[in-house]
């Protein structure tokens, strides 16, 4: 097709020089059919190629260069076991540089003997301790004015089978483009939120001036990554807004409990609830009180006493005349759930029913009757719960307890059993208030910051290889006494690309050091049945050992285990530390933590592991996580468009900004357009789905 004078942002992508029929099919098979859309496919790094490298003057290896001489002796090896490897010399006055291709077919064209050409790539030490340019791409010198192949040049994602420099090409040709985009904030907006246009921020992004600061770019501290952030800011507060708007319009039953009910609740627990919890409980009472569905994500360390919150609540719901509901990930800790509630409501009228995957057929059947009639006002699950052939006769309240581990639809499917009941959301994993108001700003947020009196702390101790013998011994008196251990690995199998020690390989090991202690194993490549097969033999006591990742359930109660030895603990973070640490210390017995770490470790490694080891305050060490590790590691956040990560902390400004803008595009009725454009630029739009599964 030919190319058009003035291209527009909805032109299809054929109309752009190098896209053909295929590469046409290649982009729309992958959702790029318009120009707009290709634009907002971000580069994911940028090199700089503002100056040739003297091949006499080269830095060390890992270096990336762009360097230029004659070519000499182009030469492929075939193997015929898998590709063959091309190798030539590059010269310059009297010094070389050996260049490489691995997994080559063919010499590339353009690679020619005697012939002068530029090459960019990556420094490695060779065979014979010289450097050599591995994989380098070839810059053909006639076209170094070219702004895709000299100055800063952006990298991007392939785009199935379309990448480097033919990407590259295709997306130069499309910049013309970019002064087309409308963008949704107009002059006035731009300069009280003091932010860039759009067509400036793509134009940097993708053609960044020479000027340009490269560590700027890279960690993205520019203005148009500010840019890039607040939209992203905005379209998440824009759907939390959506939620709260839909979910302030649904009725919902009220729950009431007067302060003497309250007391007569609490008297059946065997202990005193805490300040925190009391206020936690007042939280929630005052929400279900209202005639709008409670959606509340309740957030406790390890240990706080958030089962007790939780049943308390669904004990008023009971009380009232409706179902409660409590869905846990694993039937492990679905069937601890419903031992304590069991517990709970021993005497009373109310009937707790549990219903899982590992059932017998017969009393699925009788416990879905129970429930389908309301004859069972407490129910217990796992994911069964929210199994089409479960019906609630008067569901009013649900409970989804570690509320990461189950996606969204899953939670508004339980939701939707009932009339729009009252949610609560439970996390044992603690997160910096900065962190939970952007990631589940639409939920009302309640902590629990304190622990239950007598509570035992568990000692830390940071412990090297050279202590490995001691360890042994007294693991083999701790399991003597009765005590059981824990002991988690970073990796199941050793890895060429992650160093640490691997759960596979040290069977033998432990066996051998600990004759006669009964060892369990436990990763993630096995099936669900076997991961609680097991579980529920370390907790009855048959194994003394578990050997595991970190699949162990958060929340799994075994008052037995005594000790939790972390292998290669500075593979963790910190919270990913103090969750572990928090499977021990929940009996009567002193407990242990002993981290094991090499000998030669980095001082900010070292320095994490010195504040684990010096608080057990989970909220204290998430704030630490944060900082050190950022947000994307401590909870899962993804990365979105290819430049930006969604990091409130380093951007909080931003985030005051945009929940601030959000609010007011709701108020005047502009939200749903902005929403739209928004996804039409970054392909996210609010899902339809995400506001039914907190409003039912």
């Amino acid at each position: 097709m030919s190319v058009k004078l003035k291209l527009k942002p909805e032109d299809p992508l054929d109309c752009l020089p190098g896209v053909g029929p295929r590469r046409k099919e290649e982009f729309g098979r992958l959702g790029f059919q318009k120009i707009r859309e290709l634009l907002f496919h971000l580069p994911s790094r940028w090199e700089d190629r503002r100056a040739w490298t003297p091949l006499g003057n080269l830095p060390g290896k890992g270096s990336r260069v762009m360097v230029r001489g004659l070519v000499r002796d182009p030469r492929i090896r075939k193997r015929p076991w898998s590709p063959g490897i091309i190798t030539a010399r590059l010269e310059q006055d009297q010094d070389r540089l050996e260049l490489i291709w691995f997994n080559a077919r063919q010499i590339p064209k353009g690679l020619e003997a005697n012939q002068e050409l530029g090459f960019y790539g990556v420094l490695r030490d060779g065979r014979s301790g010289e450097l050599q340019l591995v994989n380098p791409e070839i810059i053909d010198l006639s076209e170094t004015a070219s702004t895709a192949l000299s100055g800063i040049v952006p990298v991007y994602r392939d785009i199935g089978k379309v990448g480097g420099r033919s990407l590259r090409r295709i997306m130069m040709a499309s910049m013309p483009v970019i002064e087309e985009i409308e963008d949704y904030l107009d002059d006035e907006a731009r300069r009280r939120l003091e932010l860039p246009g759009l067509a400036a921020t793509l134009r940097f992004l993708h053609q960044p001036p020479s000027d340009v600061e490269i560590g700027e770019l890279e960690d993205g501290l520019c203005p148009a990554h500010r840019r890039l952030f607040f939209d992203q800011a905005l379209l998440h507060f824009l759907a939390i807004e959506k939620i709260r708007t839909r979910r302030a319009a649904l009725k919902a039953h009220r729950i009431r409990c007067s302060q003497a009910d309250r007391r007569g609740l609490k008297s059946r627990l065997p202990f005193v609830l805490t300040a925190a919890q009391e206020h936690v409980l007042d939280e929630i009472f005052r929400d279900l009180e209202k005639p709008r569905p409670m959606a509340r994500l309740l957030q406790g360390d390890v240990g706080s006493g958030k089962t007790a919150v939780a049943v308390l609540a669904m004990a008023a719901s009971a009380a009232s005349g409706h179902q409660a509901a409590l869905m846990a990930p694993t039937e492990i800790l679905a069937e601890q759930h419903a031992r304590i509630l069991r517990s709970f409501f021993k005497g009373t009228p109310w009937r707790v029913a549990t219903l899982h995957g590992g059932q017998k057929a017969a009393l699925g059947r009788v416990t879905r009757s129970a429930i389908r009639k309301a004859e069972a006002e407490i129910v217990v699950g796992t994911h069964s719960l929210i199994q089409e052939s479960v019906e609630f006769g008067r569901l009013g309240f649900v409970v989804i307890d570690e509320q990461h581990r189950f996606g969204t639809l899953q939670r508004r499917d339980l939701v939707l059993k009932g009339e729009t009941p009252h949610l609560l959301v439970m996390t044992a994993t603690p997160i910096p208030r900065s962190l939970a108001l952007s990631l589940y700003g639409d939920l009302d947020l309640s902590l629990l910051d304190q622990k239950p009196a007598g509570r035992r702390a568990i000692r830390t101790e940071i412990r090297t290889e050279a202590a490995r013998e001691r360890i042994f011994s007294f693991l083999k008196k701790e399991i003597g006494e009765g005590g059981r251990v824990y002991c988690v690995f970073p990796l199941i199998e050793s890895s060429e690309h992650i160093d640490g020690p691997a759960l596979m390989e040290q069977i033998g090991f432990f066996s051998e050091a600990l004759p006669g202690v009964e060892i369990g194993i436990l990763h993630g490549r096995m099936s669900s049945e076997e991961k609680d097969r097991v579980q529920a033999r370390f907790r009855s006591g048959e194994i003394q050992l578990l050997m595991s990742t970190t699949v162990i359930e958060v929340g799994v109660d075994v008052p037995q285990a005594t000790v939790m030895m972390i292998e290669g603990a500075h593979r963790f973070g910190l919270s990913q530390l103090h969750q572990l640490r928090g499977r021990v210390g929940r009996g009567e017995r002193a407990s242990w933590c002993i981290a094991m770490i090499p000998e030669e470790l980095s001082k900010r490694a070292r320095r994490r592991l010195e504040i684990f080891a010096s608080t057990d305050d989970g909220f204290l060490l998430a704030e630490e996580d944060l900082k050190m590790r950022g947000p994307g590691e401590l909870t899962g956040t993804r990365q979105w468009g290819a430049s930006l990560p969604f990091d409130p902390e380093k951007n909080w400004e931003l985030v005051l900004k945009a929940r601030k803008f959000a609010s007011e595009l709701e108020s005047t009725g502009r939200s749903e357009a902005v929403v739209a454009a928004l996804a039409d630029d970054y392909g996210k739009g609010s899902d339809e789905d995400e506001w039914k599964g907190m409003t039912g």
